[in-house]
């Protein structure tokens, strides 16, 4: 039955994409320079973590960066609304979506906003914030909005998503419309020891693509209620217990066992899942029974937790940054791509 339904959904993105080509769908511009973000799996890639990486970078730069982000699993979906002007957040979580609301508290100079149509969001940014360049967080299905640079992020631990469409596989889009990115990343790269079989498999679909390797890093911990801040260090030999609900909780778990953390009891949900006061409270009874010092969770998460009720127990944040192997080099080229950018294709 799942191979059907892949079937059908194949079929059904070979159409959608043949009514934007054939230009029967038409594609909306924005006024300033737009760069998307995306991958080709469901589940986590680590794009939230390059998003900020690149807002970053760009403001380096002398660029103003502005996100344009769904909010998934958001209230009030059909809503386009502001989540930061840059320097205030003008809603909670819950309208936001937690991604642009995570963002939005990393990024200070950088607006958000939020919206199914992209390009009505776009142009809410450009009306308040000038010339920007847009960053399409999660675009690379989003053929409406037209852009002038694609970059496709795959995840060295699953990039392909076991080669099968949803439902069967984990896979968005066929492999083959890799030849639509511009640049590729390879997040999570210190994770996998050998990546030319995974180069010779991108240059399959395009041959002269540039390929960057970028590493998450975990920079520290910090206490959820308190906002105390922690190497991580501190928890070596510590007993915890791990609460998640992202798209890859095995690589969250992975960290904490190479920080030495002893990982007693995991509670995991769907990725973007809205916690429950009684899901915490459960996940907090657990400390006791397990003699855990506390919950370790991930920034995500924390932005869906923060607004419940933890009592006298104590709740952690692990921090991630993605870094490119080489800083410098990828900065340069990135700008590199950024000078004379061509009209959006």
């Amino acid at each position: 039955m799942r191979h059907f339904l892949s079937y059908i959904y194949w079929l059904v993105l070979r159409v959608r994409s043949l009514l934007y080509r054939s230009k029967i769908i038409s594609r909306k511009t924005l006024t300033n320079p737009v760069i998307s973000v995306g991958n080709l799996t469901v589940g986590g890639t680590g794009k939230t973590p390059f998003v900020a990486y690149l807002a970053r970078t760009l403001m380096k730069a002398g660029y103003q960066p502005v996100i344009l982000s769904r909010g998934y699993r958001r209230k009030a979906e059909n809503s386009t609304l502001v989540v930061s002007d840059g320097n205030n957040l003008l809603c909670k979580p819950a309208i936001s979506g937690d991604e642009p609301f995570l963002l939005a508290n990393q990024l200070s100079g950088v607006p958000i906003a939020v919206g199914k149509n992209r390009h009505r969001a776009g142009k809410l940014l450009e009306k308040s914030a000038g010339e920007v360049v847009h960053i399409l967080d999660d675009g690379f299905q989003h053929l409406r909005l037209k852009r002038n640079l694609d970059i496709l992020l795959l995840d060295a631990t699953d990039p392909f998503g076991g080669n099968k469409l949803l439902p069967s596989g984990r896979l968005r889009e066929p492999l083959e419309t890799i030849d639509r990115a511009d640049l590729v990343v390879i997040t999570r790269s210190h994770l996998l020891g050998e990546l030319e079989d995974l180069e010779t498999e991108i240059r399959r679909y395009n041959k002269l693509i540039p390929i960057s390797y970028f590493y998450h890093d975990v920079v520290g911990i910090f206490d959820l209620k308190t906002g105390q801040q922690y190497r991580t260090r501190d928890f070596m030999g510590s007993r915890v217990i791990a609460l998640a609900a992202i798209g890859n909780p095995k690589i969250f778990l992975g960290d904490l066992e190479h920080y030495q953390m002893k990982v007693c009891h995991h509670l995991l949900f769907p990725d973007h899942h809205s916690y429950s006061q009684q899901e915490l409270d459960r996940a907090l009874n657990f400390l006791k029974e397990k003699d855990a010092m506390g919950l370790m969770t991930t920034e995500k998460d924390a932005v869906r937790l923060k607004e419940h009720h933890f009592g006298k127990e104590q709740v952690f944040v692990l921090k991630i940054e993605a870094l490119p192997e080489n800083q410098e080099e990828y900065r340069n080229f990135l700008l590199n791509e950024m000078q004379d950018l061509p009209k959006p294709h």
